[in-house]
């Protein structure tokens, strides 16, 4: 559109900010949206819906998120480089394309693998197994636990103590749940950091490398991770959305806002980070992705200071009022003094100014 008085000025069209998600370009009779990563239409308001063109692999989720997608990778698959096709980038770097060194099933069915890298991983053993990869069963009774001339029996995960006449032994220790057996008792020792036939062996948790990323610090039944910067959780095995990966990317989904308060939750059995966004000034939404509507003003916001304009206004016409009145009195009241001339008329008498001066006498 042209303005100017000689209509040779080209009207800036990107007044007013038309793109919601990209920038504007002024051009000859309107004007055109570059959109950012993620958007698409005339005005850049429509959010492209990337796992229909780039779906994850080897069965991971793909959500859809304002601007960009993520994608939730199955058990032991990985994400590993940035990838960018027709032109199109996204922050989210894991397309779950690497399969980690768990899918081969290293621990078998005696411990659960934790996979640390693309290629290496841990085992947690279950309990009566030991060994990297959960081979080796633990002999229980290899350490001469039963005592006054006890015997001492080896079962699976564990032993028992046959004692000689006149002994007897004690019930399950450190929380442990007892339930009576024939000619014995069993412990169950779940959920209590301990273990052994009657939990008096305090398990330690950081054999299995079960900080992910981070340094493990075994404690009186239990266990705790101090995590390092980037990572996240009782495990330290999620990394920290709101801090930028080794590309310098965002992990984040706040597009005109800052990540706040990253959390870890568990969803089907997997540990995955969630955030809250804290958006800019001019920018509402759970993602920041809309623009904020300008509130009108309250009634009050008006209301106030026109009615002090009306009242300074009948101020200062009821005080001309009243100068103009005082003045209009004064005018027809008083007293009046008629001068000389008025009562003598307003004559001078000529004789005495053509009276001739007396004539010089000499003598």
């Amino acid at each position: 559109m042209i303005a100017g008085k000689d209509c040779d000025d080209l009207k800036n069209e990107c007044d007013g900010w038309p793109c919601s998600h990209g920038s504007c370009r002024n051009i000859w009779n309107g004007f055109v949206c570059d959109c950012d990563q993620g958007w698409s239409g005339p005005l850049c308001d429509i959010d492209i819906d990337e796992c229909e063109q780039f779906p994850c692999e080897n069965g991971a989720n793909c959500t859809n998120t304002q601007g960009a997608f993520n994608c939730s990778c199955a058990n032991y698959y990985l994400g590993e480089s940035l990838f960018s096709f027709f032109n199109v980038q996204t922050s989210y770097r894991h397309r779950c394309e690497v399969a980690g060194s768990c899918t081969s099933s290293p621990c078998g069915d005696r411990g659960e693998c934790i996979q640390r890298t693309a290629t290496e991983h841990s085992c947690s053993c279950i309990r009566g197994y030991t060994g990297r990869s959960c081979e080796q069963e633990i002999d229980y009774c290899s350490s001469s636990r039963c005592q006054n001339g006890a015997t001492c029996q080896r079962f699976f995960g564990g032993f028992k103590c046959i004692c000689i006449a006149g002994f007897t032994a004690d019930a399950c220790l450190n929380g442990g749940r007892c339930t009576d057996r024939v000619n014995g008792f069993e412990c169950d020792c779940n959920g209590t950091g301990y273990e052994g036939t009657r939990c008096e062996l305090e398990v330690n948790e950081c054999s299995s490398n079960i900080c992910v990323h981070g340094e493990c610090t075994n404690l009186p039944g239990s266990y705790k991770c101090d995590c390092p910067l980037g990572y996240i959780g009782r495990k330290c095995s999620v990394e920290d959305p709101c801090l930028p990966d080794s590309l310098n990317l965002t992990r984040h989904s706040c597009i005109h806002g800052e990540c706040v308060r990253p959390v870890v939750v568990s969803e089907n059995g997997r540990d995955i980070a969630k955030h809250e966004c804290e958006c800019y000034i001019g920018y509402t939404g759970d993602d920041c992705e809309k623009l904020q509507q300008p509130r009108p003003l309250p009634l009050s916001y008006v209301a106030g200071p026109l009615g002090i304009i009306l009242v300074g206004l009948l101020l200062l016409g009821c005080a001309l009022f009243a100068v103009i009145t005082l003045k209009s009195r004064r005018a027809i009241q008083g007293t009046y003094s008629p001068s000389h001339q008025e009562f003598n008329g307003s004559r001078v008498p000529m004789n005495s100014m053509l009276k001739p001066p007396p004539e010089e006498r000499l003598i």
